[in-house]
C-alpha cells in the first residue's frame, strides 16, 4: 500500500474489515502516514450516523469531484462487483486497493497456523465459542479437508446466530447453540454492539438495553462426549468458559485455539490455567492484526 502513502482516503464498506482497516491505518501511522477522509456504504443509518468517527457517504457520491483524486480502499472479501462500478465512475486503477489482496493471508491462518504442530489428522471435533458468522467454521473445514467428526458451534447474540444458521445449511454434522459458554449454567446479561455485531459481549453491569442470554458449561453441553479441538473468541468470557470446560480438558486434552487480548490479565491467567489442567500442554502466541486485537494462544 505504498502508493497510498499521505493520500487522502476513502474506505468503501463501513463495516468488521472497515473498521480493521481504520485499525491498520492507527496503528501504522508513523510509518505510513494514511489519511482517511470517510467511509463510503449503502447503509442508510450508518450515513445518517457516521463509522468510526467518520461520515458516510452513498456510493452514488463518489463520482462527485470532491473526491475525484481520493484514493479508495475497499474493505469487504467480495469486492468485484465494488471494483466495477469503481472503474466506470472513472477512478484510475492506481487509485484503487482492495484491503483482501494485503492482509487476507494473515487472516487465513487464525486458529489453524501453518507455523504450529497442530494435529491434522481426520475426525476432529472441533467447537466454534464465538461462531459470529460461521467462516471460522468453514475455515476448519477446508483445513480438515472435510474430514471431520462433528462441529458444534455456539453464538448468544441472537442476529448473528440466525446468520450462522443459514451458513450451515449446507454442511452434515454441524450442531449450534444461542448459548454463552461460562463456568456454570446461568442466564447473564449480554450488551450487543450494533455498529460492530462481533464485540458484543456478556455484560458486568446489568442496563435496560442488555439482552438475557443463557450460559451453559461446556462439560454439561457435551456430556463427556469426545472434543478434539476448541477455539475460542467470545469478548473476554474466555477464561470463564474454559474453567466450564475443565472436564473435557484434562480428559480429552484436545488442542485449544484460545483469543488472549480482551483482558490484560488474559495472557497471564488463562496459559497458567491451561497448565494447571494439563501440565503436559506445549503453548505457542500467535498475534493476526496491526493493532491489538487478535492474539490467540496455542495448547498442543
Amino acid at each position: 500500500m505504498n502508493s497510498l502513502l499521505a493520500k487522502k482516503i476513502i474506505a468503501y464498506g463501513a463495516g468488521e474489515r472497515g473498521a480493521l482497516f481504520f485499525d491498520l491505518c492507527n496503528s501504522l501511522y508513523d510509518v505510513l502516514p494514511f489519511s482517511i477522509t470517510a467511509y463510503c456504504d449503502k447503509n442508510h443509518e450508518k450515513q445518517k450516523n457516521g463509522f468510526m468517527g467518520f461520515p458516510v457517504i452513498p456510493p452514488d457520491q463518489l463520482a462527485s469531484t470532491a473526491y475525484s483524486e481520493h484514493h479508495i480502499v475497499i474493505t469487504p472479501k467480495v469486492y468485484r462487483e465494488i471494483l466495477s462500478d469503481l472503474l466506470d465512475m472513472g477512478f484510475k486503477d492506481n487509485h484503487i486497493h482492495i484491503l483482501s489482496q494485503y492482509i487476507q493471508h494473515i487472516i487465513d491462518k487464525q486458529y489453524f497456523d501453518d507455523t504450529i504442530p497442530l494435529d491434522y489428522g481426520k475426525n476432529h471435533v472441533f467447537i466454534d465459542a464465538g461462531c459470529y458468522n460461521f467462516v471460522t467454521s468453514e475455515q476448519f473445514m477446508k483445513w480438515s479437508s472435510n474430514q471431520y467428526a462433528r462441529i458444534v458451534g455456539f453464538e448468544p447474540n441472537a442476529k448473528q446466530f440466525s446468520i450462522c444458521l443459514q451458513a450451515a445449511q449446507p454442511y452434515n454434522n454441524v450442531k449450534l447453540y444461542p448459548y454463552a459458554l461460562w463456568y456454570e449454567n446461568v442466564e447473564l446479561d449480554f450488551s450487543i454492539n450494533d455498529e460492530l455485531p462481533s464485540a458484543s459481549k456478556i455484560s458486568e453491569t446489568k442496563s435496560i438495553n442488555n439482552s438475557i442470554v443463557k450460559a451453559v458449561k461446556l462439560d454439561d453441553v457435551l456430556d463427556e462426549q469426545e472434543v478434539t479441538f476448541i477455539k475460542m473468541d467470545i469478548e473476554g468470557a474466555e477464561l470463564n468458559a474454559l474453567k466450564g470446560a475443565e472436564n473435557i480438558i484434562r480428559n480429552n486434552r484436545p488442542i485449544l485455539a484460545i483469543c488472549i487480548y480482551h483482558k490484560p490479565s488474559d495472557i497471564f491467567e488463562i496459559p497458567d490455567y491451561i497448565l494447571s489442567l494439563n501440565s503436559d500442554y506445549q503453548l505457542y502466541l500467535r498475534h493476526y492484526s496491526f493493532s491489538q486485537s487478535e492474539t490467540v494462544l496455542y495448547a498442543i
